[in-house]
């Protein structure tokens, strides 16, 4: 299989250097007459690849009984310029190979890399992974608002790293049973809660050689902190929460391990589960501020570090030194989940290339703000492109602020999930009971997202 998916990613190569959105919007309206051109013209140069009975697509069982007549038919295209007819083929390449990327991404669960399906993805800058279904992702997949290449394959995710350069993506891939009771229920919790009330860090700004900065340093108590966590994830395993998501800044290097002894706990077998997630706070050291997402079991799926600083004021930036790297969580059921650490959501470029090169389908977004409107603004970009959001904030960091600034999450509906429910933005503030003086830092709330199986 790896010589026909590397084939086919050099192919998409060919056609993304030699086509415009143009050739799609025309490939689209050609006649019946043109379309059965191309069928026949590769019914007679390819005829593994249709049923010899119904002529219509055969899976792909043997790849070495295509691979020689499909070069030639490369060879011969190239030659006349036909890119229409290459993409037919590649149209058909994806759907016989529709099982087989179902027992790829079957294969892969728990694991994470780098490498795609196709070995030359480095060489090619094109990427082949299964595509993971969505299940609030309506039927279009944003091919209503863009004219390119991977509107016409549906099993299949095209990854351009052309437009990642310099840039690393990492793979993960969730088990299929992970969210198993979301699947039984049609619907999929998602927790967030502010984590506790009080700010446990130190900010110390200085001089570099050319610029101003400010850096981070933890001064909580790591017990306790600890306890704030485990009693997170107690209040949302008792409201059956698939996901946990917690806020910025208030982590420490020693959280992880205890969170994830916690996990492992047997007692878990006789009082439900945790929730199969968990992005735990986030820590600030050694010049990173990584988000640590953990599985039910304790397990590190991956460790998210922000890539763009905030700014403490108009001109002292966060001393961060990012990674270059986004984790992209392929789990079926979700599609595609990144955590997008508060400015890295806020960065325009950044965004747009998450949701239209990586097509995001849930954004995590762990936060420290003293403000929730440009979020709010942020989040309608994300409606055309289908992908849910779940924002949460620290509330030490609004307690000061009029009640209708006190911000502790927002949830962003799309897709199916906004069909169903109607709303789209739906805002969490603190309680009304809460103030500067008696806020216990208890709060934790729980948004449902879509997660049944019609069709759109």
């Amino acid at each position: 299989m790896r010589d026909l998916y590397n084939l086919i990613a050099e192919i998409i190569s060919y056609l993304l250097k030699n086509t415009n959105p143009d050739f799609y919007r025309r490939y689209k309206s050609r006649t019946k007459k043109k379309a059965d051109e191309e069928r026949e013209f590769l019914l007679q140069k390819i005829p593994a690849l249709f049923d010899r009975e119904t002529k219509g697509t055969a899976e792909i069982v043997k790849p070495e009984d295509l691979l020689p007549d499909l070069k030639r038919v490369y060879e011969q295209c190239q030659g006349e310029n036909n890119q229409g007819t290459l993409l037919y083929l590649v149209k058909k390449l994806d759907a016989a190979l529709q099982n087989q990327l179902r027992r790829e991404f079957e294969s892969r669960q728990g694991e994470h890399t780098e490498e795609c399906l196709n070995s030359n993805w480095n060489t090619y800058k094109v990427g082949l992974l299964p595509r993971c279904e969505c299940r609030w992702e309506r039927k279009h997949r944003g091919s209503q608002h863009r004219d390119r290449i991977d509107n016409f394959l549906h099993n299949f995710l095209l990854i351009d790293y052309g437009n990642w350069a310099e840039w690393r993506i990492e793979h993960h891939f969730l088990s299929a049973s992970l969210f198993a009771r979301a699947e039984g229920e049609g619907k999929l919790r998602v927790a967030f809660s502010p984590f506790k009330k009080e700010d446990d860090f130190l900010i110390s700004e200085y001089e570099t050689q050319e610029e101003q900065r400010f850096s981070i340093e933890y001064t909580g108590q790591a017990d306790a902190d600890a306890d704030y966590v485990k009693k997170r994830i107690d209040q949302a395993a008792e409201k059956k929460a698939d996901v946990l998501l917690l806020p910025e800044m208030l982590g420490n290097t020693e959280m992880e391990n205890r969170i994830s002894e916690y996990l492992q706990n047997p007692g878990w077998l006789n009082r439900g589960s945790p929730p199969a997630l968990i992005v735990l706070p986030t820590v600030w050291s050694g010049h990173t501020n990584t988000a640590c997402l953990l599985d039910g079991t304790g397990g590190v799926v991956c460790r998210q570090e922000k890539q763009y600083s905030f700014s403490l004021r108009e001109s002292v930036l966060e001393d961060i030194r990012p990674d270059r790297t986004v984790h992209l969580i392929h789990g079926e059921g979700v599609g595609r989940i990144v955590i997008l650490i508060c400015k890295d959501f806020l960065t325009e470029d950044y965004l747009s290339r998450v949701l239209a090169d990586l097509k995001a389908t849930l954004l995590l977004i762990p936060s420290y703000s003293t403000g929730y409107h440009d979020f709010e603004m942020k989040l309608g970009k994300l409606l055309a492109e289908d992908c849910c959001a779940v924002w949460v904030n620290a509330c030490s960091v609004v307690r000061g602020s009029a009640p209708e600034d006190r911000r502790m999450g927002m949830v962003l509906r799309t897709g199916k999930a906004r069909l169903k429910s109607g709303e789209h933005v739906r805002c969490f503030g603190c309680p009304e009971e809460c103030t500067a003086r008696d806020c216990t830092g208890d709060c934790l709330e729980v948004c449902e997202l879509y997660y049944g199986r019609e069709v759109s």
